[in-house]
């Protein structure tokens, strides 16, 4: 699948409409939605949360161990 149609595909996912709707979508619309998302995850991924995919599998063990075995 080329990069435009999984934008395409991905845009209306995060919208909950059709692909077919995004579509019809003006140029100007996707780009200012395109652009929000974009600041949205750009702010999100600063909030200083830690990166669950990142960390081993006993880091994420401990994270709810809480000293119980």
């Amino acid at each position: 699948m080329s990069a435009e149609r999984r934008l395409i595909f991905a845009l209306g996912a995060r919208l909950g409409i059709s692909a077919a709707a995004v579509e019809r979508l003006s140029a100007r619309e996707v780009a200012g939605w395109v652009e929000f998302f974009n600041a949205h995850e750009q702010a999100s991924a600063n909030d200083g949360a830690v990166d669950l995919s990142r960390l081993s599998r006993e880091e994420r063990r401990a994270m709810f161990h809480h000293g119980r075995r």
